[in-house]
């Protein structure tokens, strides 16, 4: 089982959930850029893929398989 966000709750319940740290403040900051880009170049309507760097933090709901490095990418698309 594996949750979005990496909530400081996913560490004390039990088991702990293993869930996947992103940079939501940096994921913001990009969103409200691009509507402000939109918004001053109003002829400009097509979409921007972004792509940010994410973590998967394993914890006690699941588990390595021989794996030394777990990490994941989100696509964030604003359109």
């Amino acid at each position: 089982v594996v949750g979005f966000n990496d909530d400081p709750l996913a560490s004390i319940i039990s088991p702990s959930l293993t869930t996947i740290a992103h940079p939501a403040f940096e994921i913001g900051r990009m969103a409200a850029a691009q509507l402000f880009e939109q918004k001053e170049n109003s002829a400009l309507v097509s979409s921007k893929t972004t792509v940010v760097k994410t973590q998967l933090v394993i914890r006690e709901s699941s588990f390595k398989r021989g794996l030394d490095d777990y990490s994941l990418v989100v696509c964030l698309t604003v359109f």
